[in-house]
């Protein structure tokens, strides 16, 4: 597949999987099947992390795979989740864009399932394509689902369980915003010169991954967030360190292990509680390994950003306001 030598950047900027508001965010895959990441089948499905959930009826020691895909021109075809064997996936193929005669779907439907699906991926290659695109209707409705044709589109970004991989809402603020060691000595200073090696790097958003986050997408909008983005430094240690943008592509904060900066000039704006909420989507769990220390900021930081994710859950329905459960044993 073309773009495998390129530097990660170039691949995901060149990439069209995007979540439903434009971002680039892991997308999941669960299975109860222990395989190498590296090596999926073709016409694998990848989707949301409530998607995944579903799939495996919420298996909670299933293994859930976190990736970024590198699909280029993907075939939007309708929601295929109920479609089995190739030769279906060819008929629900056929039925919006034509690609077979009636001869040659029953040809395909004659094939043994190795060779049909490659006589499929051919035929898309052949009309410009490199992977499937749909609306999820099944699991998590509304959300994009996507299906790749080699393995090689695929880049590992974390191996899990369905235990271990949490919205930040489901993190107990006690995990989330560890009180232990809320002490002055751990503030840090982000313009020191320890931390050069990281503004240098973020000096072009140009050579980062696309955004995760941008004050133009988000909900609820606020003016104070306009024109700020969120962007990872890729193949960098610590894995997932984020920088955050203002207006214009100058770099104003990062998020680099348990360590949340932000440029004085643009405190006061609410912008921690995405960089922080940013961290934990991309990590899909706690943002630190414990015992972690915070400043008072740093640990008010947190805390605020959690409860903001609680909130959210709220809103969305996924959690129940509290003081509603059921009282009866």
């Amino acid at each position: 597949m073309p773009g495998q030598d390129q530097p990660l950047w170039e691949r995901l900027q060149a990439s069209a999987v995007r979540d439903e508001l434009g971002l680039l965010r892991p997308l999941h895959h669960a299975t109860t099947a222990s395989f190498d990441p590296r090596g999926f089948a073709p016409f694998s499905h990848f989707g949301s992390r409530l998607a995944a959930r579903e799939r495996v009826r919420g298996r909670e020691d299933a293994i859930l795979h976190r990736v970024w895909l590198d699909i280029r021109n993907p075939l939007e075809v309708n929601d295929i989740n109920d479609v089995h064997g190739p030769g279906s996936l060819a008929r629900s193929i056929n039925v919006l864009h034509g690609f077979w005669t009636k001869t040659e779907l029953a040809a395909i439907e004659r094939m043994g399932e190795e060779d049909a699906l490659a006589a499929i991926s051919t035929r898309l290659r052949e009309r410009g394509h490199d992977g499937l695109f749909y609306f999820n209707k099944h699991e998590d409705p509304g959300s994009h689902a996507w299906m790749i044709l080699d393995p090689s589109q695929v880049i590992p970004v974390m191996t899990t369980t369905v235990r271990r991989d949490r919205f930040a809402w489901e993190i107990p603020e006690a995990e989330f915003a560890p009180s232990g060691f809320v002490l002055d000595v751990f503030d840090v200073d982000g313009r020191d010169e320890n931390f050069d090696h990281l503004w240098d790097a973020a000096a072009d958003p140009a050579f980062l991954l696309p955004p995760c986050w941008t004050g133009s997408t988000a909900l609820p909008r606020t003016s104070r967030h306009q024109g700020y983005e969120i962007r990872e430094l890729p193949e960098w240690e610590p894995e997932g360190t984020l920088v955050l943008f203002a207006p214009g592509g100058v770099p104003c904060g990062f998020r680099m292990g348990a360590l949340t900066w932000i440029d004085e000039a643009h405190r006061g704006r609410g912008l921690s509680t995405p960089l922080i909420l940013a961290a934990a989507d991309r990590m899909g769990g706690p943002l630190a390994e414990e015992p972690c220390g915070y400043s008072p900021a740093g640990h008010a930081a947190h805390a605020a950003a959690h409860r903001a994710a609680v909130e959210e859950a709220i809103d969305e329905g996924w959690l129940e306001p509290p003081g509603t459960e059921d009282p009866r044993p």
